[in-house]
């Protein structure tokens, strides 16, 4: 067995840290994504670990109302397809209809970040390959993963401007039960 085999074992039995981002425009922003959370920790093979303070910012594309945002660290057994699917079925339970790219939602999750992965397929890019440019993303992503800081927190401290803090940030959130 090669060390890079049993790394994907010891990954396969514990489960792989993914980052999700969250993001609403549409409807009662904070309860979409407390409730995106929430059906996220019950998915077999999935336990939400921890959630971000949300923040707001302005939406990217057509004109269209604010968002709120904020990012989850998850550990799952799932392969990462796998999640990717199932993240798209908790965006449609939900009320997520794509309309238009770019365009206003109820609820829009991205996997952000996932340990030990790098991928580039036409599904799925990880990491997020616009992370480092969208504050609205990025910062989330480190309140909920500070060892990403050495690798990703360069970039936060050009792009802290156009989010504001939508509710009282603390070190350490609960996942949602």
């Amino acid at each position: 067995m090669t060390v890079g085999s049993s790394y994907a074992m010891h990954l396969a039995m514990r489960g792989r840290l993914f980052i999700v981002g969250l993001g609403s425009n549409l409807g009662q922003r904070y309860q979409s994504i407390l409730g995106a959370a929430k059906l996220i920790n019950g998915l077999a093979g999935c336990q939400v670990l921890e959630i971000s303070p949300v923040l707001e910012s302005k939406a990217l594309g057509p004109k269209q109302p604010p968002y709120c945002n904020a990012a989850l660290r998850l550990r799952s057994t799932l392969p990462v397809f796998e999640l990717l699917r199932a993240l798209n079925l908790v965006e449609k339970r939900l009320g997520r209809r794509r309309f238009q790219k770019w365009g206003p939602r109820t609820i829009d999750l991205d996997i952000l970040w996932a340990e030990g992965l790098n991928l580039h397929s036409e599904k799925l890019q990880l990491p997020h390959p616009g992370l480092i440019h969208r504050p609205f993303a990025l910062i989330p992503l480190l309140q909920v993963a500070p060892e990403l800081h050495e690798r990703f927190g360069p970039h936060a401290s050009r792009l802290g401007h156009g989010v504001k803090a939508s509710q009282p940030p603390r070190q350490r959130r609960a996942a949602p039960q």
